[in-house]
């Protein structure tokens, strides 16, 4: 996963001077809630220069599909630029205020001779940003839309925290016979690159906690087996069953079955739906 920046850097609180945090602050609020695309192409600019060594990595990951001619298309998981009508969207568009991810994907295209792709389109759970814990793997993104056989895709966002839109919108891409090549993240917490994938450390402690029945049990609540976690949602887990209340005497399992009935009884009135991956 390639990061581009923190994510103090994105929001306009990082180390600047005052008046360049508050002219941030407001192109961040422009951006993020507004869909004000001038703004966010002044913060992809500021946190990607030309000269930025996150254009290389990007390059290197595309350059094997480069150099066979395949066409690079660079993909968001957030609501397309005007979404389709043929996406079976209950005759509702869905309209995202979020200017940065597909300004991203148009930036970046232009930066290493892509394309922003307007096809694929996040057609359930729209805003994430809300949701908390275990409401994560309860009510994840779906996609719709066209994808490319003979492309290659980078996917991209403006901020990585568990990782999940990209896990996602990657099944989607793969399930309909296309290719990813990279992953992209305007922000995140550390500003370094880090692993999507569910790595073997984290896989062995998640054996070790909720024993050889987890990625079946998972598969059954979720939609998706262990394998198709993020390493950050696995990390996620693990750090659940530190804080979660052990007085009842249940086994993780067990406890995590019913932290996720309880969840599931008090947001009934969302809209819930499963999202298989791989």
């Amino acid at each position: 996963m390639r990061v581009c920046g923190r994510l103090d850097a994105l929001k306009g609180t990082g180390r600047r001077p005052a008046w360049r945090r508050d002219q941030f602050v407001g192109l961040y609020n422009q951006a993020k809630f507004r869909d004000d695309t001038d703004s966010a192409i002044q913060i992809i600019r500021d946190m990607v220069p030309d000269d930025a060594l996150v254009l290389d990595r990007i390059i290197d990951d595309a350059e094997p599909h480069m150099k066979r001619g395949t066409p690079i298309l660079l993909a968001c998981p957030s609501p397309a630029f005007d979404a389709p009508e043929d996406l079976a969207l209950a005759n509702r568009k869905l309209i995202s205020v979020n200017a940065l991810p597909h300004t991203l994907a148009t930036e970046l295209a232009g930066a290493i001779g892509g394309e922003p792709d307007i096809e694929i389109a996040q057609v359930a759970r729209v805003g994430r940003t809300k949701l908390t814990g275990l409401q994560r793997f309860l009510w994840q993104p779906n996609f719709a839309g066209e994808v490319r056989r003979d492309a290659a895709y980078i996917l991209v966002d403006d901020v990585l925290t568990k990782g999940a839109s990209f896990a996602a919108m990657r099944s989607y891409v793969l399930s309909q016979g296309g290719t990813v090549c990279s992953y992209v993240a305007l922000a995140h917490g550390s500003g370094n690159d880090r692993s999507l994938a569910l790595t073997a450390r984290v896989r062995d402690e998640l054996i070790a906690l909720f024993g050889n029945e987890f990625s079946g049990f998972w598969r059954r609540e979720i939609g998706h087996d262990m394998e198709s976690l993020t390493d950050a949602e696995g990390l996620s887990l693990i750090e659940w069953w530190r804080k979660a209340d052990k007085r009842s005497g249940a086994s993780p399992i067990q406890r995590l079955r019913d932290s996720l009935l309880e969840t599931k009884s008090r947001g009934s009135d969302q809209e819930s739906s499963k999202t298989a991956r791989g």
